[in-house]
């Protein structure tokens, strides 16, 4: 847990302002269960496990203007969450590599805080769903490496060895975690684009 620490007022008006709160520190470390035991889909019942919460970003706007911050409106009412952002690092455990770790950024979360011993932690609230699209839309990003990775060692000599493993290591962890029914649609979409080639 990283305790609380005071946010930096930005004001965005004459009469608002938001509190802006970045922690670096690793916040959590555990798995990410689905709600429900019954699977529905990939997105809504995909598990990571030993996930790590890293690079808290929150931008708060506070409901009234008199308020001094988060940890002012939480002690006045400790319902109070607010949005924010957050990477989380996913291992890939049937990888043997050196580093079978990697990060999917900017995560939707929602943050509130704990009391322990008259001390304020952040306490986050992330759905495995909102990191399954993030995964998706990272596995959008670097598919190209894996396309295009040798036309790039021909051209400027650089062998991209290690990042193609890594690359290959987060595709093969996103596979594992889709059902059947998307695997089938993917080799199918693999299937057509190579009769074009």
């Amino acid at each position: 847990m990283s305790e609380y620490l005071l946010g930096e007022p930005i004001f965005i008006s004459d009469s608002q302002k938001i509190y802006r709160y970045k922690v670096n520190d690793n916040i959590f470390t555990g798995d990410i269960k689905p709600e429900s035991s019954v699977f529905v889909n990939s997105r809504i019942s995909c598990e990571f496990k030993s996930c790590e919460f890293i690079n808290l970003s929150i931008d708060y706007k506070p409901r009234n203007k008199e308020s001094r911050g988060f940890l002012d409106d939480f002690k006045k009412n400790n319902n109070t969450y607010a949005i924010g952002k957050v990477d989380v690092i996913i291992d890939n455990p049937d990888y043997n590599m050196v580093n079978s770790r990697f990060c999917v950024r900017d995560v939707k979360t929602e943050a509130t805080l704990t009391k322990h011993d008259s001390r304020y932690y952040w306490k986050l609230n992330v759905n495995n769903y909102d990191i399954f699209d993030k995964l998706v839309e990272k596995v959008s990003n670097i598919m190209p490496i894996i396309n295009c990775s040798e036309v790039y060692e021909k051209d400027y000599g650089i062998a991209l060895t290690t990042e193609k493993m890594k690359v290959k290591m987060i595709l093969d962890y996103y596979w594992n975690l889709l059902d059947k029914e998307r695997r089938e649609s993917i080799c199918e979409k693999v299937r057509n684009a190579l009769r074009y080639l």
